[in-house]
């Protein structure tokens, strides 16, 4: 069994539904990382997808199919990273949120 030593990171739009920045950052990035025309990801995940989607092999929830070995994977309800970093929430700390913000919050959980 396999447990993964970093976040699970999701491809989620932010909170403005304007883009998916996280994402983005992935597309942006590797080119330098050269991990999807290295072979450096999953060879099923590379040949199960298009040349043009090949970035969704370095993320979480589009790689993980595609893992033979079983994998444990533990992460925090309420990932304080991916609410600020991927969903762009205005509010930090889940205390200082409104009600609105609160439920994105839980839906994202």
């Amino acid at each position: 069994t396999g447990f993964p030593d970093a976040g699970f990171f999701f491809d989620g739009s932010t909170v403005s539904g304007s883009s998916h920045w996280f994402r983005e950052q992935f597309i942006g990035a590797d080119p330098m990382w050269n991990v999807t025309n290295s072979g450096g990801s999953s060879a099923r995940c590379l040949r199960t997808t298009s040349p043009e989607n090949s970035w969704q092999c370095l993320m979480a929830q589009y790689i993980a199919s595609h893992l033979e070995t079983p994998v444990f994977i533990m992460n925090s309800a309420y990932d304080i990273y991916q609410l600020q970093t991927i969903l762009k929430l205005p509010c930090p700390q889940h205390h200082a949120c409104t009600a609105e913000e609160s439920g994105i919050i839980n839906g994202f959980a």
